[in-house]
């Protein structure tokens, strides 16, 4: 009875649903991104501590302290290699949903928006296992010494 209505209609309809989808799909990317804000401040508390641990010199007065001191270094080691995995893998796998999804129709589409905070999040991580590679360098060389 009114074809020109129904065809309205159909089209403002189709609209508003790739409106809600894009907006879902916005809101993912939110919450995708705190998710990769908050890993990166756990990760580098943790640098801080290990910072501060690495740049410490040990006291050696014994073979008991010696011992401890060698078996505290291997544990930030394997520390180190766990956190490696499973934290610092977990906030690359997000920042790589944050850089590379991407919401597209013939209607509309959406990527994230700040691509480059993220990526700054995460050559700061990168940067911080640098020091700490080196940090370890240096205290290892020190043990020996």
């Amino acid at each position: 009875m009114f074809p020109q209505l129904d065809e309205l209609y159909n089209a403002k309809h189709k609209q508003l649903n790739d409106d809600l989808a894009r907006e879902l799909f916005k809101e993912d990317l939110r919450q995708k991104n705190k998710q990769h804000i908050d890993r990166f401040k756990e990760i580098l508390e943790w640098v801080k501590e290990k910072k501060a641990y690495l740049s410490k010199k040990d006291a050696v007065d014994s073979i008991r302290d010696a011992k401890t001191n060698l078996a505290t270094l291997e544990l930030y080691l394997r520390e180190n290699t766990e956190k490696t995995s499973s934290s610092v893998a977990a906030l690359k796998s997000l920042g790589d949903q944050l850089l590379n999804d991407k919401y597209e129709t013939q209607l509309s589409s959406y990527k994230w928006e700040t691509p480059a905070e993220v990526q700054d999040r995460e050559k700061q991580v990168d940067d911080a296992w640098a020091k700490l590679d080196e940090l370890h360098k240096k205290k290892t060389r020190g043990s020996r010494g």
